[in-house]
């Protein structure tokens, strides 16, 4: 009955929101968006179908170089790091070497007729928009049950964890994977002309979170073929839970205040315990990108305009990728929901736990989080 219930609430929820709470603004959008959504399949077979082989084939290409650079860069310090005893180094080092990534390996299944045909066709002769809808969402579920258990090497697994349009990444701790998807990098097209660092600071970023959660502290649980509760071993691990409980400490019931447009003042607090993996991943995966990005930061040229040295630039630039345009019952709705919080907060986290930052804008050096250290 609870399962009932919850698979019921799940489905007046999405009901709800998607078709029944009114959008005042930019409906048209809206009204492709929840398309997107409820045939997600098809819309992705569109997506693709914008692209030429070619331009797929590229994406793959850079997506898979950005990828391994990455991972370079990490062997470069686990290698250094003085922490970690030689057996547990050597554990996350074959962990490293046996990470693998994923860009949709779906493109024959979305891109053929005869799939998309018997996944839509059926049932879908009712007379109004409503109807049509609730059956989408049905189907959906159905699809998504009727594959528990499948094969994650098959393509169409792929299609559970992320599709091609999707713009985020995601890890699979299982299968030490990380599932990257097209949108992530858009169409080149569009970007051929752009520096090279706006592609490490935008998509770099992303995929540099996804191979850090990894060593996170669910991440660490699993080796390089699965889970292994002893993964850090003696003083390594000790070291390890040592930092990330006193960051815990360091950041617990702390007050946040935000102003708003109409000048109103916001005072919150944080669940450090839920949140602090991701400050320390968003921490990590900055300085990874930027020991990549540092590599060829003087062959690069710079944004007119600005009077920046090209690490303040690409710090801003990261610093960018979190904007976003949100109600305050959004916000709220993040700090209650997920690991994240709000983008501000995040970045405000980023500046004053990162000794990157402090020595790339020459900042004056304050206490901070020893999960933060200058090496990973």
């Amino acid at each position: 009955v609870i399962v009932h219930n919850g698979l019921l609430a799940m489905l007046a929820h999405d009901i709800y929101m998607d078709l029944i709470k009114p959008r005042p603004c930019d409906r048209e959008d809206y009204c492709l968006k929840i398309a997107s959504k409820l045939m997600k399949y098809a819309s992705s077979s569109l997506y693709l179908s914008s692209f030429t082989e070619q331009e797929l084939d590229d994406m793959e290409n850079e997506l898979d170089t950005l990828f391994k650079e990455l991972k370079d860069v990490l062997k470069e310090q686990i290698n250094i790091t003085s922490w970690l005893d030689e057996e547990s180094r050597n554990i996350m080092l074959d962990k490293l070497s046996n990470m693998t990534i994923m860009v949709p390996s779906s493109r024959s299944i979305l891109l053929n007729s005869k799939f998309l045909n018997s996944y839509f066709l059926n049932n879908l002769n009712f007379t109004t928009h409503f109807d049509n809808a609730i059956e989408l969402l049905r189907q959906g579920r159905n699809h998504l049950y009727s594959h528990v258990g499948i094969n994650t090497s098959e393509p169409e697994a792929m299609l559970f964890f992320s599709l091609p349009s999707d713009i985020h990444p995601i890890s699979v701790y299982e299968l030490n994977t990380v599932f990257i998807p097209y949108g992530m990098v858009g169409s080149r097209r569009l970007a051929s002309d752009l520096p090279s660092y706006v592609l490490k600071a935008r998509v770099g970023n992303e995929i540099a979170r996804q191979i850090v959660h990894h060593f996170d502290t669910t991440g660490v649980k699993y080796n390089a073929i699965g889970k292994d509760d002893a993964f850090l071993k003696g003083k390594s691990n000790d070291s390890y839970v040592k930092n990330y409980i006193t960051c815990e400490e360091v950041n617990d019931n702390h007050n946040y205040s935000w102003i708003n447009q109409r000048n109103n003042k916001y005072i919150y607090q944080v669940n450090a315990a839920r949140t602090m993996n991701e400050h320390i991943t968003d921490n990590s995966a900055l300085w990874l990108t930027y020991k990549l990005y540092n590599k060829t930061a003087e062959s690069e040229p710079f944004l007119p305009w600005l009077n920046m040295n090209h690490g303040e630039l690409y710090l801003l630039l990261v610093a960018q990728e979190f904007c976003a345009k949100a109600e305050l019952l959004d916000y709220i709705a993040t700090m209650f929901e997920t690991e994240h919080s709000p983008p501000h907060l995040r970045v405000k986290k980023m500046i004053e736990n990162s000794a990157l930052f402090e020595d790339v804008y020459k900042c004056k050096s304050r206490p901070k989080c020893g999960a933060f250290p200058r090496e990973i």
